[in-house]
């Protein structure tokens, strides 16, 4: 702000590029938010295409493509548009895996936040 205060911190574990498809959980119960979080550490723009799966395995919904801005992040919600109370997993694939990293976390506002893993 203006005082040159600091006003919030969020800290993440540091991260590589880890491979052409990395996985994470999302569960809708208790209304919460699946919030995801793509960056590119790249100096041009790249693509994520993020795919849900049920806990059966079966892909809810259609495809999303993420743009990635290059040196940016983008926050995505896994659980947009759910049905309530489901769980599973989302799948993102990166044009360039070496390049693109993620984390992920469940929140319920203003009660909780919860970091999840994004893994290969």
């Amino acid at each position: 702000d203006a005082s040159a205060s600091v006003l919030s911190v969020r800290g993440l574990r540091s991260s590589d590029g880890l491979g052409t498809s990395l996985f994470g959980s999302l569960n809708s119960f208790l209304s919460q938010t699946c919030r995801v979080l793509v960056t590119n550490a790249g100096s041009s723009t790249e693509s994520v295409h993020m795919t849900r799966f049920d806990s059966n395995g079966a892909a809810i919904g259609s495809t999303q493509t993420l743009s990635i801005p290059a040196h940016g992040t983008t926050v995505s919600n896994a659980c947009d548009g759910l049905p309530a109370n489901i769980y599973g997993k989302f799948q993102l694939v990166p044009q360039n895996p070496q390049a693109t990293f993620a984390s992920s976390s469940q929140r319920k506002q203003p009660d909780y936040t919860m970091a999840t893993e994004v893994r290969p």
